[in-house]
């Protein structure tokens, strides 16, 4: 029987008139199920009790009232500041404060809701007699992990190299007290508070209190009790007017496999707060139909929860339970026309929003501006496009955004004044209200305050224009930035925080929204019920479809976010990681104990530890002997056409009207680059997944260094030194390691990850330095033969091949009498079996990388030719950084075999047979040293114009790359998961 229909058959038969009863729950989404099942029972009419969650009991109890978090954290900044600047100058600037001022708040929060004292948590580090003294507060075994804990802080201080470290630790420590007594004094003058402080001042308000309008406060549906909601229970219950229950079948005793986390709380509650009335717990193990789904791909789990629920027509019986709030809206937009009514009661984060994003590219259009020689602002393409190419901007008028586009890439506009973008919107084709809205966009504002205007008027025309074909859940996202925007003017204007530039302004909303997120909220009257793990509490359905069934997000990381350390933490019963394991494993079991039917999917690819099932499969399989039936899924692709593919152990695309309209794209607003050629080259299926389907690769941070990070770093310290010296000059050791440091902290701005040149990328860096004193070394001897000059690095080319937009940059050009050096960094050692002479046709039909950097240098070559001319001889060579150092090393130049039926540029149309066919022996082939780029521009070009026309013929189709097969190519692709060869050779 469910659990809240147990309660409320109880009380149904009390409710009259008269009756002042209050119902206190965890959440708000249980109390209108409950209410709806005292709905159901009661036969008259009446008015209904009060229904409260139990942080709004807390504020009724408290003189405070709940403030938002953005008051908070500039309240918590100038408390910061006031106890700091009494002790250093170096006081942090308010965006640097914000991450840790998010996590001091949080420790606050938790210190109030546990009646912590902060006198005796924050006391003097430094000294363990100060601790001592307090003995008498503490019991023998916080007294025992004090003490554990000061001793490894002072081992540590032992060390040289972490003594800052913590004496900077230390000095904070001690201030910590004072900034909490200011912060929060400063808080209950102002009549406002955090959780915390309310529950902290209701519980020092509960004998004050004259009057309580209730006859009974039933306490419905706990488990792990804060030592705030514990004391109001415990006053409550002295009052006698309390009344609780507790969800906790019987069976979770000592006799349950695993009962030491799922009912870690049940004794105490259930001696300490009995109910006053007899109810039925469940005695019994039950274990519902357990169907597990796995499917390789995230996003693919949505498809399975669609056929689920397809045709079903009781869909309403069932609730969707997401480990990850970010597949909301997939499932939303994706789920079956017959599922009529939803209602979502979760939490999105509002950063992962498409709302966020396009509140990041108005504010790099307006933070990345720089002046032209006239001291004209300009603005940047790049944020420019990634503005107009946002789907809510596009629903304002697809028209103005994809000529804006087509103009900006014409005519090449790198940098573009205000004056010259509201130039070309002015002649558009559009409405005078569409170009009011873009003439609107792409008006620079340097005011803080006004930038925060600029940004709610865009939002206030996006909600007006939207109104007809509007997204409810954008819509919902828009709202509530809207929300936070006004805050934020609020908060600045009343603080006057005049250094708040737009630049940190941009920073400041990241931030401040990163921890935020959207709450849906719906009737549970009908509808088909959406939500989080923490949201379904209490909640019983027959069928539960549970979404993202992997550990490493269920349970997920229950690692605790906090400055107090963990001892410490375990010392004054502040909650740790282990109460975090008990809560989820009690939500999960009594999840399980409720339903009949149980679908569990999860994420199969096996790609380390992040995608392993969830550790409760195993604790259901073995421990509880649950038969459990299980499907494994492939994802669904495009039906298979017969022809060259047709043998393939792989998936075969065909293009569709769709994949045709997508590829039209680069000859519109899109660029195609090398890397998406090398991609066709690797292996055609490759290429649709990255390039077509935009299945992005995984993004995760790493703590050690890519294989891609030494290259990187590589270039940017290359193109550092050259803007510095301009011509080569030799630099002791301590200047290199100065500029690779630079390049580091470079990469760390680009990429938006911290980029450390510790542990393993210490390697790195070593490495790099040793490359750029050989590249130096090099370049000197270079120069002595050559004078080359005009060296530029990371050069920008952008030009149209075939009606095909392409953009790349080349590595490093340098001017040698009148040849232009065409260079590319290699950092990589070529393997031994890819070393010779290359054949031309193997730039166009290799998984070799050796071919690919080959195929990407003399593409360069044909771009930068077709876009300033011929006036100089283009060279084009490659920087092999592991062979600099050796002695009488030379700028080597490019050879290739070249097929002697492709070198007679009037025979070129007459031949029609695949690139594979052509003859490529030896003594049919003539080897060619590429001092001159026009020495084979002619079979180049026949050949790129060959393999561009078989990526747009809607004849050819997108299969693998047979060739590549047990290589380098499969083994480190990105998409190995998803491709059927390499599932069906495992």
């Amino acid at each position: 029987m469910k659990f809240l229909y147990n309660i409320a058959k109880i009380y149904a038969e009390k409710l009259t008139s008269t009756a002042q009863l209050l119902f206190v729950f965890p959440n708000r989404r249980a109390g209108l199920f409950f209410k709806k099942e005292l709905l159901s029972l009661t036969k008259k009419t009446i008015f209904a009790p009060d229904i409260i969650d139990i942080n709004s009991f807390a504020t009724t109890l408290s003189p405070l009232n709940k403030t938002n978090e953005i008051e908070l954290l500039f309240l918590l900044y100038d408390s910061y500041v006031h106890i700091r600047s009494q002790h250093t100058d170096d006081i942090e600037s308010i965006d640097t404060f914000i991450p840790f001022g998010s996590t001091l708040l949080k420790d606050f929060n938790e210190i109030d809701k546990y009646l912590i004292d902060a006198k005796i948590l924050f006391s003097n580090i430094s000294n363990i007699k100060n601790i001592n003294d307090q003995s008498q507060f503490l019991t023998e075994k916080q007294i025992e992990a004090l003490n554990s804990f000061w001793k490894k802080i002072k081992d540590k201080n032992e060390k040289n190299e972490v003594l800052s470290f913590n004496q900077q630790f230390i000095s904070l420590w001690d201030d910590l007290y004072d900034i909490y007594i200011h912060f929060t004094e400063n808080l209950i003058k102002k009549g406002i508070g955090y959780d915390g402080l309310i529950y902290r001042t209701a519980i020092n308000n509960l004998e004050k209190i004259q009057n309580i309008k209730y006859n009974t406060i039933c306490f419905i549906g706990f488990n792990s009790l804060t030592t705030s909601e514990y004391h109001i229970f415990k006053f409550f219950q002295h009052k006698g007017i309390a009344d609780f229950y507790f969800d906790y079948p019987t069976c979770y005793t000592s006799s349950f496999p695993f009962s030491n986390s799922v009912a870690k709380y049940y004794e105490r509650n259930l001696k300490e707060f009995p109910s006053q009335h007899e109810y039925l717990q469940p005695t019994e193990i039950r274990i519902p139909n357990i169907t597990l789904h796995s499917t390789p791909s995230n996003t693919n789990q949505i498809n399975i929860i669609c056929s689920l629920l397809k045709n079903n027509e009781e869909y309403e019986k069932y609730a969707i339970l997401l480990s990850d709030e970010s597949l909301m809206t997939s499932l939303i937009q994706k789920l079956p026309s017959n599922v009529k009514k939803i209602n979502i009661t979760m939490g999105y984060p509002l950063s992962i929003t498409p709302m966020a994003t396009l509140i990041n590219h108005i504010l790099s259009l307006q933070t990345e501006l720089t002046n032209n020689k006239e001291g004209e602002p300009l603005f940047y393409h790049k944020p420019i496009l990634s503005l107009l190419s946002h789907s809510n901007i596009q629903k304002i008028s697809f028209n103005a955004t994809t000529l804006l586009i087509e103009q900006i890439n014409q005519g090449n506009y790198i940098r573009i004044s205000e004056n010259q973008i509201h130039s070309i919107i002015k002649t558009l084709d559009i409405t005078n209200e569409e170009k009011e809205f873009f003439i609107n966009i792409f008006t620079i504002h340097t005011s803080t305050i006004d930038l925060l205007n600029y940004l709610q008027q865009i939002i206030h025309s996006l909600l007006s224009f939207n109104t007809s074909n509007a997204i409810p859940t954008d819509q919902e996202f828009l709202y509530q930035y809207q929300q936070v925007l006004n805050q934020l003017t609020a908060t600045l204007k009343h603080f006057n925080y005049s250094e708040i530039t737009p630049q940190l302004l941009k920073i400041l909303i990241n931030r401040l929204t990163a921890s935020l997120k959207v709450q849906f909220k719906g009737e549970p009257v009908e509808g088909m019920q959406i939500m989080g793990m923490l949201e379904s509490r209490l909640l019983d359905f027959d069928n539960i479809i549970l979404l993202g069934f992997n550990d490493s997000k269920i349970p997920g990381n229950q690692s605790i976010n906090s400055i107090i350390p963990y001892n410490l933490r375990k010392a004054h019963n502040l909650p740790t990681y282990e109460e975090s394991d008990a809560i989820q494993a009690y939500n999960f079991y009594r999840t399980f104990y409720h339903t009949k039917n149980l679908h569990l999917i999860y994420d199969s690819r096996n790609e380390g530890t992040q995608n392993e099932i969830s550790r409760y499969f195993y604790q259901i399989k073995y421990l509880l002997n649950a038969p459990i039936k299980q499907n494994n899924y492939t994802l669904p692709f495009l039906d298979e056409k017969e022809n060259d593919c047709i043998n393939s152990s792989s998936i075969v695309i065909t293009k569709t009207n769709d994949i045709i309209q997508k590829l039209n794209t680069y000859k519109t607003n899109n660029n195609l680059s090398a890397s998406r050629l090398k991609d066709y080259i690797t292996c055609p299926l490759r290429f649709y997944f990255s390039t077509i389907a935009s299945i992005k690769k995984p993004n995760e941070i790493k703590e050690t260094g890519e294989s891609s990070l030494l290259g990187l770093i590589y270039h940017k310290t290359m193109e550092l030194y050259y803007i510095k010296y301009k011509l080569p000059q030799k630099i002791d050791k301590q200047s290199i390691k100065n500029l690779v440091k630079e390049a580091f902290i470079e990469e760390t701005k680009t990429s938006g990850k911290q980029v450390e040149t510790n542990g393993f990328n210490s390697l790195i860096f070593n490495l790099v330095v040793q490359f750029i004193d050989n590249t130096i070394k090099f370049d000197i001897n270079r120069y002595k033969k050559e004078k080359f000059t005009n060296v530029q690095s990371e050069v920008e080319i952008i030009h149209t091949i075939k009606n095909i937009n392409f953009k790349g940059y080349i590595d490093r050009i340098d001017k040698t009498n009148n040849t232009i050096n065409i260079i590319d960094y290699k950092t990589t050692v070529t393997a031994k079996n890819d070393k010779g002479i290359p054949n031309i046709i193997d730039l166009f039909n290799s998984y070799k990388s050796i071919h690919h950097e080959i195929f990407q240098i003399i593409l360069y070559c044909y771009i930068y030719r077709q876009k300033f001319g011929d006036k100089y001889i283009l060279k084009p060579s490659l920087y092999k950084t592991y062979e600099l150092n050796k002695p009488n090393a030379t700028l080597q130049p490019i050879s290739l075999k070249i097929p002697n039926i492709l070198r007679d540029k009037n025979n070129l149309p007459n031949i029609d047979i695949p690139i594979q066919e052509i003859n490529t022996d030896t003594k049919n082939c003539t080897t060619i040293e590429v001092t001159d780029y026009t020495l084979i521009s002619t079979p180049f070009e026949w050949l790129l114009e060959k393999m561009l026309n078989n990526i747009y013929d809607p004849n050819t189709l997108f299969c693998s790359n047979e060739n590549a097969t047990e290589t380098k190519a499969c083994k480190f692709c990105s998409y190995k998961t998803i491709c059927k060869k390499n599932n069906n050779k495992n």
